[in-house]
């Protein structure tokens, strides 16, 4: 299983979008230290942290924000 979460898929969109434009997305849970074992470099936001409830939070990748049109990703909801 990569990364310890597994492979997953489910439909999703961005806050504000309407229903039907939902789409399929491959995503992967992971841990805290995800970003710093990988050697990941954020280019906006943050890792992951204990210094906040991040059970509910995702990083977007850089092509993801692109396909979404999210210039400014920070702070949009993800609704599965």
């Amino acid at each position: 299983m990569p990364f310890g979460g597994g492979y997953r898929q489910a439909k999703m969109r961005v806050e504000g979008m309407d229903e039907k434009s939902s789409e399929g997305i491959d995503y992967y849970p992971c841990g805290l230290n995800f970003v710093e074992i990988l050697n990941i470099k954020i280019v906006q936001g943050r890792s992951f942290s204990t210094k906040f409830n991040d059970s509910n939070s995702v990083i977007v990748s850089e092509g993801a924000a692109r396909h979404f049109h999210l210039d400014n990703p920070l702070g949009k909801g993800i609704l599965l």
